[in-house]
């Protein structure tokens, strides 16, 4: 799931709120950012358990480094100084 790239607006909500995002990490590449589902959209806001997953996913296929990841500790989860690895930063070359 880690590394679709599909341009139908229909796509799930998970499907496009991995695009986003792998998208929003790639833009920001090399800094590290702050990732929550309000900060890479309003439509986000209330998929957090989607974001987790989507998270745990990528962590899990080496494809991003945290610091670290607060669930249930504040208003949404939050991946504290999230940066793509050079994994991922390969494997989004042409997203």
């Amino acid at each position: 799931m880690a590394l679709q790239r599909l341009h139908d607006p229909e796509a799930s909500i998970e499907t496009r709120l991995n695009q986003a995002a792998l998208a929003y990490l790639r833009k920001n590449w090399p800094t590290p950012v702050h990732l929550s589902p309000t900060r890479l959209g309003t439509e986000f806001s209330p998929e957090g358990k989607t974001f987790v997953r989507i998270v745990q996913s990528l962590i899990d296929e080496g494809f991003l480094s945290v610091e670290f990841f607060l669930i249930g500790t504040g208003d949404e989860p939050t991946a504290r100084d999230a940066i793509l690895t050079r994994k991922g930063v390969a494997a989004t070359l042409n997203l």
